[in-house]
């Protein structure tokens, strides 16, 4: 959840989802992070900024998608999450990764 995010200790290579309210609220909307050494990549399916959160964990450069890929009545974020991070953990390209979605008539 996002106020548990200042607990982690970084690591060199890391992934994680993560939950856009508290850990006290409900109705999650979920995004998630990527890093392999000084890469790092942060995938919103809404094309969310970073949160102030997730900045100070990561530190700058982030790279980010900025194209919405999910409707906002749909419930998909999560899937999306482990789409991405299956790819990333794959060692595709973050941006031929948000291409490829975009382009995709599956979605």
């Amino acid at each position: 959840m996002i106020d548990e995010i200042n607990k982690l200790t970084q690591l060199e290579q890391e992934c994680g989802i993560l939950g856009s309210k508290t850990s006290k609220e409900d109705d999650m909307h979920w995004t998630c992070w990527f890093k392999m050494g000084k890469n790092k990549y942060y995938f919103d399916s809404f094309d969310l900024t970073p949160t102030k959160e997730i900045i100070k964990y990561l530190k700058s450069p982030i790279l980010y998608s900025t194209f919405q890929i999910q409707q906002f009545n749909e419930e998909t974020c999560g899937e999306w999450c482990l789409y991405v991070l299956n790819r990333l953990n794959k060692q595709e390209d973050f941006t031929d990764i948000i291409l490829d979605v975009i382009n995709s008539s599956t979605y």
